[in-house]
């Protein structure tokens, strides 16, 4: 991933990811030029 990294850490206690969540993982792959 061009030498980028990111930490994501896991909902806790229900699965589902919140909305900030999301974006910083889109926003993540916009950055090393992957679209989601």
């Amino acid at each position: 991933m061009q030498g980028k990294r990111a930490d994501f850490h896991r909902p806790h206690p229900g699965k589902e990811a919140k909305r900030y969540q999301v974006r910083a993982v889109r926003e993540f792959l916009e950055s090393v030029g992957i679209m989601p």
